[in-house]
C-alpha cells in the first residue's frame, strides 16, 4: 500500500492523459478525478482508511502492476502459506483467494512471491468484491460458490476478519479465524466461536501471547474433508 502511494504522483504527472490510465480515471468520482492534485489527495485518504472502493482498489491494482513489473516490489508471505497451498493443489483441492484487492492484484501478488516464486499455477478461482460482492456479505460467498460450481456447504473459508468469518458462516461455508502476528486483539469469546487456527504450518502455537497453542489450518482442513468427498475448498 505504501508503494502505491508513493508511485501514484509520478504516474499522474507522467501519464494523466494515457490510454492506460483513463479507464481508471474515468470510473473516479469528480471532483476527485479532475486533476492530479485532487486525486492524489482522494488516493491519500482511501489509502489511510484502507477504502474498499472498487475504483480505488482498480486503481491501486494498477499501480502494483508497473511496481512488480519493474521489479521494484516482491510479495512477502508467512512461511507456512506456500507449502500449504501447494499441498492443497496436490491433493486436488480447488484453492480460491477471495480479496478485497483486485484479481489483477492478486495474481500480481501470487507471481511475484519472496522467495518462492510464482504461485499462481496453486490457485484455481480469483474474486474480489466486483466479481464476488462486499466481504461481510453472506450473499458474496454464495456467488462464489456459484461461480465454483459448488455447494456453499463444500467451501472452507480462511480469514483473519471476524466480520468476514461471520458473513461466510451465515451462508452456509464452513469458516475459521485465523490469527496473525500483528492483527487486532481477537476475544477469547471469538476465537472459540469462530475456531481460531494459528496459521497453516502443523503445531504452530499462538505468537500473541493471549490464548494457549491452538490448532492449525491444515488439520481443519483434514477433518472438513473427513467429511466432505466434493474436494473443494
Amino acid at each position: 500500500f505504501p508503494y502505491a502511494l508513493a508511485s501514484l504522483p509520478h504516474i499522474l504527472s507522467t501519464q494523466w492523459t494515457s490510454p492506460t490510465l483513463s479507464p481508471h480515471l474515468s470510473a473516479i468520482p469528480a471532483p476527485h478525478n479532475l486533476s492530479p492534485a485532487a486525486l492524489t489527495t482522494h488516493f491519500a485518504t482511501l489509502t489511510a482508511t484502507d477504502s474498499k472502493l472498487p475504483y480505488f482498489k482498480s486503481l491501486q491494482g494498477h499501480l502494483f502492476a508497473r511496481g512488480y513489473h519493474a521489479g521494484e516490489i516482491v510479495t512477502p508471505l508467512f512461511a507456512d502459506v506456500a507449502p500449504a497451498l501447494r499441498s492443497w493443489a496436490a491433493e486436488g483441492l480447488a484453492v480460491a483467494i477471495y480479496s478485497s484487492g483486485s484479481v489483477a492484484a492478486q495474481k500480481l501478488l501470487m507471481r511475484h512471491t519472496e522467495d518462492t516464486g510464482d504461485l499462481t499455477a496453486c490457485v484455481s478461482g480469483w474474486f474480489d468484491p466486483v466479481n464476488a460482492g462486499p466481504k461481510g456479505e453472506a450473499t458474496s460467498y454464495e456467488a462464489i460458490a456459484g461461480a465454483m460450481g459448488v455447494e456453499v456447504r463444500d467451501i472452507v473459508f480462511f480469514s483473519d476478519s471476524v466480520a468476514e468469518i461471520t458473513a461466510a458462516r451465515q451462508a452456509g461455508a464452513h469458516a475459521a479465524l485465523v490469527l496473525r502476528p500483528g492483527n487486532p486483539p481477537v476475544s477469547e469469546s471469538d476465537r472459540e466461536r469462530l475456531d481460531a487456527v494459528d496459521g497453516f504450518g502443523p503445531g504452530e502455537a499462538l505468537t500473541d501471547g493471549n490464548s494457549e497453542q491452538g490448532r492449525d489450518g491444515l488439520r481443519y482442513v483434514e477433518a472438513w474433508m473427513q467429511g466432505n468427498d466434493s474436494g473443494q475448498e
